[in-house]
């Protein structure tokens, strides 16, 4: 065929015209094309892409006909004169090679270099085409490892647009042979050139092809598209570039296709040239990332749909949970406040310490998500590891004496005392660890021990290890218990409870500290948990305990009687640190015998150190036969309980017990109680109210307004705040609070979130909208009072223009310190916070009412008048929600039930009263799972049990005193 093409061509009497377009082509094309001769020394064309190739002039290379060789790189230059020498015979190659820029850059040239040979077929020189395509060159880099095939179909190639000035011969020699498809155009669509690759794509000659349109080709919707492709490159003279479809029978095929005018001697376009090449798997890839990415779109959308269905749900769970958490921090921060005794100190700090631990777990717990975003931090300070790990011990020891487990601790004397870390994440992981020991022994011991690991300069590690004598765990569960949701034994979750989360949680923490945790256990002898810790040690602590004598107790004797050996030991070892010299008993009778010993030798015993529930005889009965031997009168008994009861303290003092302390005792409690007990060193003063709450009413008295739902809610916080000195003006909801607002002048602004008709967020915007538009008014501070306490929700009231924060449940030092974050304390404007008992409610009175009315007068701080009207607010919401309930039962509105339920149920953690409170609890939760059926008999009996109530309550409300039940 391209015989005939050149015989054809060579009958045309046009050959000047047609060879000076063809010069035309290859002059402006931006792929190098050249032509030497035989031996390669006599360069005899190249076109003007030379310069921007190479980035040398055109007249360098005409200077110097070897400077295209030296420009090729030195790694590729051996390879690319190989092939020439080759090439004579071979006739036709294809290389590719780097060259060597005058910027020093580095381009990737495919040459395709053929043997041109003269009408007689004799070879006469050597003619190449030249791709640039360093841009393929690095796309299929980048690509190599998803798809080779890929990558040689990527690559952008430049169309030859220019035709070879000084022979026909040559230029169809050259484009022929490019690996692309070539065609070209007159102004009318009829196609005067084509190459040899496009003939064998439709499988027809050059002769049949010319002069054909696109319409002869192709059906009629492509042919179509073609032609306007080529009016739209004849009307703007630009660069058209697309991917375009192809179909051919049942076959589709895409091609990226460049058309790109040609211009005569005057710069008119006279046809368009269109160089394309088969992109169908580019393009079939391209269309599978676009659905892989739509899918990912899917799944992330999906994923963020369902954290924010987690996120709600620990919202709504952060709000039931906190909500009785509100008690037990609140009344026993109360009875801190009040008159009591040391013994009764220490146990109330017990439950309160206790509680905050619980509340830092389910903040954990109601933030698991933190964990899995990896977002979960430590905020490290200095601590006490002593002090620190005592009280933990203590937070958890009801858990342990209440299943007659022994607990104890033990640091070992070489482990540091002052360190920075995060002490509140060490105490969660400890209170997990001795937590999960507990629950799972029977009988027996558990022991917390902490020992030195490692001391790099200022940096310690500390290994803690727990060890228990309870059920065990098998080999083969050992790798999986500290996954996610995960026990040992999924039965065991039935019988001891849990949810198989705080080991995950542990787990975490402890890589966060630069440690590891590991189990070690033999099934049905006990386990062992082990976990290291990374802390830094402090050299001089900024609260450093004072000193003690070290010779105060020096040579001292003492008998220490304990049933359990580790306790003995632990003991042992701390009195020996003091210089003390102890003598160990395990029972009573053993100690006796130690006692009367030590009497016919001579020596005196001034201290004694007794554990109280032993077998045989205990340590009450011990101190008892001790007390009546005259030769120890003097001395002085301290007593190690384990689960002590009220009616212990007078117990042991009859007996001559100088001082109970709880186990595990700490350290520097045990050696402070025997310094005071034996005189050595004066008692601390008791303080019989603690000033952090009983001073709170320094601020100056406030206009206030409070945005709350609850009528008892209400109810409760005004009396709090008025008890302050405090006006406060009431909002049932967001839209009041909004109208409150507008009607007059306020200071402060405590806002509830979750309100009916609007709520906090919707309100506090409002507020904000109205001081803008409004800018002579003075911004009013907004306080958060909420439930939600999950990650986030902080930023988002503070977000929302709110300028404070208290999470429920609500801390009165807190809450205080929230409004004085604003207002400036006045030292001359202390109302004081008056505490009235009520009268007439005898202890043996309360024990006949349904009502705990100690618990519900400690609520009010005491406030005889202001239990009163909450007692009132209750009653009256009471008998509003029944008659709503009893409807709602009745319509089968299954929401409305459980709101009503939830409400009552809140009612009587006021005044508790059980048998009202389950029975609310479980319409509530009867309703919230969408099963009514039944709840008409539970609704009458809660009726009942709410008249019960009611009498009680208005009995108070008409006399003024608390029901007796007499």
């Amino acid at each position: 065929m391209e015989n005939d093409v050149r015989t054809a061509h060579a009958q045309d009497g046009n050959v000047p015209e047609r060879a000076a377009l063809l010069a035309s082509l290859l002059a402006s094309t931006n792929d190098l094309v050249w032509c030497t001769s035989l031996d390669g020394k006599e360069l005899l064309y190249l076109n003007a892409a030379a310069e921007a190739t190479y980035g040398h002039p055109h007249a360098d290379f005409l200077k110097n006909p070897n400077l295209w060789l030296e420009l090729i790189h030195p790694d590729d230059r051996d390879s690319v004169e190989e092939n020439l020498k080759r090439l004579p015979h071979q006739r036709q190659i294809e290389q590719e090679y780097r060259i060597l820029r005058a910027d020093g850059g580095i381009r990737w040239l495919r040459d395709c270099v053929t043997v041109i040979c003269d009408d007689d077929g004799k070879p006469y020189c050597i003619g190449g085409i030249a791709t640039d395509f360093s841009r393929q060159k690095e796309v299929e880099e980048q690509l190599s490892q998803s798809n080779l095939r890929m990558q040689a179909q990527v690559a952008e190639r430049k169309q030859a647009e220019e035709a070879l000035r000084d022979s026909e011969a040559l230029y169809h020699s050259l484009v022929d042979n490019l690996p692309i498809y070539v065609t070209r155009t007159d102004l009318e669509g009829r196609i005067t050139f084509v190459n040899n690759n496009y003939c064998q794509l439709v499988n027809m000659t050059a002769d049949q092809l010319l002069g054909r349109t696109n319409r002869d080709l192709h059906p009629d919707e492509y042919a179509e598209k073609y032609r306007q492709d080529e009016l739209h490159v004849i009307e703007t003279g630009e660069v058209f570039m697309d991917i375009e479809e192809n179909r051919r029978g049942d076959q589709v095929r895409y091609y990226e296709v460049r058309k790109s005018p040609v211009r005569d001697d005057h710069g008119n376009v006279v046809q368009v040239q269109a160089v394309f090449w088969d992109v169908t798997e580019r393009h079939h890839a391209e269309l599978k990332r676009q659905e892989a990415e739509a899918a990912m779109r899917e799944a992330k959308e999906a994923a963020e749909s369902a954290n924010r269905a987690k996120s709600e749900f620990l919202a709504n769970m952060s709000h039931e949970i906190r909500t009785p958490m509100n008690a037990i921090i609140g009344m026993t921060e109360l009875l801190l406040d009040g008159r009591l005794d040391s013994s009764q100190r220490e146990s109330l700090q017990i439950v309160c310490d206790s509680a905050e631990s619980l509340l830092s777990i389910i903040n954990d717990i109601l933030d698991f998500s933190k964990i899995e975003a990896q977002k979960l931090e430590l905020t490290p300070a200095e601590f006490d590891l002593h002090d620190s790990l005592g009280d933990a011990m203590k937070s958890i020891a009801s858990r342990a004496h209440g299943k007659n487990v022994e607990l104890a601790y033990q640091i070992e004397q070489d482990v540091p005392n002052h360190l920075i870390g995060d002490a509140g994440r060490l105490r969660q992981i400890v209170v997990n660890l001795v937590g999960n020991a507990i629950k799972f022994t029977e009988q027996g011991e558990v022991l917390l021990s902490a020992t030195l690991e490692e001391r790099q300069d200022d940096t310690v590690t500390l290994r803690f290890s727990v060890s228990d004598t309870g059920i065990g765990i098998q080999q083969e569960q050992l790798g999986t218990i500290f996954a996610a949701f995960e026990q040992a034994d999924s039965s065991l979750t039935r019988q001891y409870g849990g949810t198989g989360l705080g080991l995950a949680i542990s787990s975490r923490l402890v890589e966060l500290m630069n440690g590891r945790i590991w189990a070690e256990s033999d099934f049905g002898q006990g386990s062992t948990f082990h976990f290291t810790a990374e802390f830094e040690e402090v050299s001089e602590p900024a609260h450093k305990t004072p000193a003690l004598d070290p010779q105060a107790l020096e040579g001292l004797r003492a008998v220490v009687v304990d049933d359990n050996a580790t306790n003995r030991r632990i003991l042992k070892e701390l009195l020996l640190s003091r210089g003390m010299q102890p003598e160990m008993a395990s029972g009573g009778e053993e100690a006796l015998e130690i006692l009367d010993h030590l009497q016919r030798e001579g020596h005196d015993v001034p201290l004694i150190l007794t554990d109280i529930h032993m077998p045989g005889i205990d340590g009450y009965t011990f101190s008892q036969r001790v007390k009546q031997q005259s030769a120890f009168q003097k001395t002085t008994i301290i007593a190690l309980t384990s689960g002590e009861r009220p009616a212990d303290g007078p117990k042991a003092a009859e007996i001559g017990i100088a001082a109970q302390l709880s186990k595990p005792v700490k350290r520097d409690e045990l050696i402070q109680s025997i310094l005071v007990e034996l005189a050595l060193v004066p008692a601390e003063p008791v303080e019989e109210v603690d000033p952090a709450v009983s001073e709170l009413a320094n601020i100056r008295p406030l206009q206030i307004l409070l945005a709350e739902d609850s009528y008892a809610n209400q109810k409760l916080a005004v009396g709090l705040l008025e008890k302050w000195g405090h006006d406060i003006t009431v909002a049932n909801n967001g839209r009041e609070a909004l109208a409150a607002f507008e009607s007059r002048p306020f200071d402060l602004i405590l806002m509830d979130v979750q309100m009916p008709e609007m709520d906090g967020f919707e309100a506090t915007a409002g507020i904000r909208l109205r001081e803008e538009q409004s800018p002579e008014t003075e911004r009013i501070p907004i306080v958060a009072m909420t439930a939600h306490a999950m990650k986030g929700d902080r930023d988002k009231c503070l977000a929302a223009g709110m300028d404070g924060y208290v999470a429920k449940p609500i801390r009165i030092p807190l809450l205080y310190k929230a409004i004085a974050e604003f207002f400036p304390e006045d030292a001359g404007n202390n109302v004081g916070i008056e505490t009235h008992s009520a009268p007439g409610n005898g202890e043996d009175g309360r024990q006949h009412c349904c009502v705990d009315w100690t618990a519900a007068l400690k609520a009010v701080q005491g406030d005889h008048d202001l239990l009163r009207d909450v007692a009132s607010a209750s009653l009256e919401e009471c008998r509003t929600l029944l008659p709503q309930l009893e409807r709602a039962l009745q319509d089968q509105d299954s929401g409305t039930a459980r709101r009503a339920a939830h409400t009552i149920k809140g009612l009587f953690r006021m005044f508790p009263y059980a048998p009202a409170s389950q029975l609310a609890l479980q319409i509530e939760n009867s309703a919230e799972a969408g099963n009514l059926t039944g709840l008409e008999s539970a609704c009458a009996s809660l009726r009942q049990e709410m008249q019960t109530v009611g009498a009680e309550i208005d009995e108070f409300l008409r006399n003024g005193e608390i029901p007796n039940g007499n």
